[in-house]
């Protein structure tokens, strides 16, 4: 059995000599958290004050300190799936050796993903060292950020399912028009020149570990020609990164919304409700003029569609539709949630019901798959719990669940235990 510590209530590889060097490791760890909250309270004090000196230093600050980025480190190397991880005495060799200024010449896996719209885009998958370097610059990055109300990723306000709740509850209270509308390759449209002006980063760190043309990329999937992808990737601030998101909602937020009309936002998609179709669509020229004008790159914001809730309004996989005078909120896309679970039937159900089937998985490769299953199954659940009846969704696969284990010979207690960082659901909703 491969040995593990917990770092943080999170599960590491054991470092070599775990016993001794892992005590002395995570003292060591504790105090750098304490100091690395000491550097980050010293930049909020200095970005509230008025004095661009005391920013420069608390920034230099945290950039030169050890102590900042292994803890950056620690939080990149929890974000890895299980496998990836490494253990605690290889990320603080990492960290000792990551530049701000330098670009870590790491290389990023570049898959293609389809879009609904058509088309691919590229997500990065970068490795430890890169996300080490994200990790630490969205740290700084979230010192000067300050959410608008309307942004739902951020600030505290419950994320995407809050997001749903609001914007049904704005539905039943007459808003029943809704225009959606999002950026036409929003990561993309950033570029250096704008982000210089604007972002609160050193000209030499945003070149290093920003803006993607700093990147070794290795594709690894794709339908488009590897020079496509590439170009796509290397474009903008990388989709992938723990900086994109963060760096949109920072532009995001700089956005003046003075309209009575509700305002629902996500990264580079929003959603505008109002009374009449005419008052969404005068109100979605409104904010594609105000987008197209936002910091750090050339935004084109596209309405895709105009709608009433009795039709369904669908937003960030989710449908809102008033049905016979009440509001529902239901998944948009069950072919995210059947299609998995489909074809782990279709691989385990041979093994398991049919005795001349051939070859045959094993045992624990069927467990690993059913496992897989439910986790998929609760954090799907989770995922869209602002939907009505979503536990009707969970039980159907309990079931299921129960019946492979029961041909297995165990109980549904058995999944109690099993901890899988590698399941197909973190792909779409972690």
């Amino acid at each position: 059995m491969n040995k593990i510590t917990l770092v943080e209530n999170c599960e590491f590889p054991a470092s070599p000599g775990f016993i001794f060097g892992e005590r002395k490791l995570l003292r060591r760890l504790g105090q750098f958290r304490k100091r690395e909250r000491k550097l980050l309270t010293r930049l909020s004090r200095a970005n509230a004050g008025k004095s661009i000196y005391a920013r420069r230093k608390a920034m230099r600050e945290c950039q030169g300190s050890i102590a900042y980025r292994i803890c950056s480190a620690v939080d990149a190397n929890k974000k890895l799936p299980g496998k990836r991880r490494i253990c605690l005495a290889d990320l603080f060799e990492v960290a000792d050796k990551l530049s701000w200024n330098v670009p870590t010449n790491e290389p990023v896996r570049v898959r293609g993903k389809t879009k609904l719209s058509g088309g691919e885009r590229a997500i990065c998958n970068p490795a430890i060292r890169n996300r080490t370097m994200d990790e630490a610059l969205a740290k700084v990055l979230t010192v000067n950020f300050k959410p608008k109300p309307f942004q739902y990723e951020y600030g505290g306000k419950g994320g995407i399912s809050q997001a749903i709740k609001d914007i049904a509850s704005a539905v039943g209270h007459g808003y029943v028009w809704a225009a959606r509308l999002d950026v036409h390759r929003c990561f993309e449209s950033f570029d250096g020149e704008a982000l210089y002006k604007w972002l609160p980063l050193r000209r030499s760190v945003i070149d290093a570990h920003v803006v993607g043309d700093h990147m070794n990329v290795v594709v690894t999937s794709t339908s488009l020609s590897i020079d496509e992808m590439i170009d796509q990737a290397c474009r903008g601030v990388p989709q992938g990164s723990a900086l994109s998101p963060k760096i949109a909602g920072m532009s995001v937020a700089t956005l003046d919304w003075t309209s009575d009309l509700p305002l629902f936002n996500w990264v580079d998609d929003f959603l505008i409700l109002g009374t009449t179709e005419e008052a969404v669509i005068e109100a979605a020229h409104t904010l594609i003029a105000k987008v197209s004008a936002l910091p750090g790159g050339k935004f084109d914001l596209k309405l895709k569609s105009v709608c009433e809730a009795n039709d369904g309004i669908v937003f960030l996989g989710h449908r809102i539709q008033i049905f016979e005078d009440q509001v529902e909120i239901s998944p948009a896309f069950l072919d995210d949630f059947y299609g998995p679970l489909v074809a782990a039937e279709l691989l385990i159900c041979p093994s398991l019901y049919l005795p001349s089937f051939t070859p045959k998985l094993s045992k624990k490769e069927i467990f690993i798959v059913v496992a897989d299953m439910w986790v998929f199954a609760k954090s799907w659940a989770q995922a869209f719990s602002a939907c009505d009846d979503i536990d009707d969704y969970l039980l159907s696969v309990e079931q299921s669940v129960k019946g492979h284990l029961h041909a297995l010979g165990l109980t549904f207690e058995a999944l109690d235990g099993y901890k899988n960082f590698d399941a197909e659901w973190t792909k779409h909703y972690s």
